[in-house]
């Protein structure tokens, strides 16, 4: 019994060694071996905006895993390394009512921006649009569905500008560029969002964890109520793919699992 209590232990050991609070994350994938939107089938009409694939291109995403979040509403993202091209990527598009009295903006259609010369790129649901879309960086979804569920408005046509839809990526891009599954972090599912991608030179492009967000640094906001009414600032965030173990949390667990296996022996 004691030695069973002791495996248990060991175990949870492990597991508390990657259950912490949500945080927001975001990465790039560097020499993508497809594009994103490579073999995802359109979606209610919408399809995944994405055409780098091969060396010397990247793609930038995003997961917001934050605790009581409805999904992003803005990010601006700084890059570090040597672009040549980099282009926003983000959802965006626009819908019309029955009465054709649109159309109307939804998406990231506001801060729009995407600047290779100094690695800025960016986006924001406009304080204009007639609702915010929930779950960006969250689940996976499309315009039409959900201007289906707005509330008090009837769609009857949608298009998109960008990425109509989101969180379905491509499968296939190579070893470390997982796009959805298990945050290890936390435990919680989670579908990425592709913000944008580009062209580079040299070294792959990194995440800028540095420059403050005063400065036009990473920073992020979340909406915190269903209504999309609210939102609060992220300024701290993860420079990583979520969906892949760090090096630490899997040598732990690898050494309860060990351990474990030389307690049953030694029972046996």
């Amino acid at each position: 019994m004691l030695r069973r209590t002791f495996l248990v232990g060991l175990f949870s050991l492990g597991l508390a060694a990657i259950a912490q609070a949500g945080s927001m994350y975001v990465y790039v994938v560097a020499d993508p071996a497809t594009t994103a939107g490579a073999g995802v089938p359109v979606q209610s009409g919408m399809s995944v905006s994405s055409s780098k694939t091969g060396g010397g291109t990247f793609q930038v995403y995003a997961v917001d895993d934050v605790d009581n979040s409805f999904g992003l509403k803005v990010f601006n993202v700084k890059l570090n390394g040597t672009l040549t091209t980099l282009l926003n990527r983000s959802p965006s598009g626009a819908w019309n009512d029955t009465d054709g009295a649109g159309p109307y903006n939804q998406g990231f259609n506001d801060i729009r921006t995407a600047v290779f010369a100094t690695g800025i790129l960016s986006g924001g649901q406009a304080p204009t649009n007639p609702y915010f879309v929930k779950g960006f960086g969250i689940n996976a979804s499309n315009f039409v569905i959900e201007d289906a569920g707005a509330p008090a408005w009837d769609s009857a046509s949608t298009t998109q500008a960008s990425s109509g839809r989101w969180g379905t990526y491509s499968s296939t891009m190579g070893p470390g560029s997982a796009t959805s599954g298990v945050v290890q972090a936390s435990g919680h599912v989670r579908n990425a969002i592709l913000l944008g991608e580009g062209n580079y030179t040299g070294a792959a492009p990194t995440i800028d964890t540095v420059t403050p967000a005063s400065s036009s640094g990473t920073v992020f906001s979340t909406l915190t109520s269903a209504s999309g009414g609210s939102a609060a600032t992220q300024g701290t965030f993860i420079a990583a793919n979520p969906f892949v173990p760090e090096p630490a949390s899997v040598t732990l667990l690898g050494l309860a699992f060990v351990g474990g296996l030389g307690l049953v022996r030694r029972r046996r």
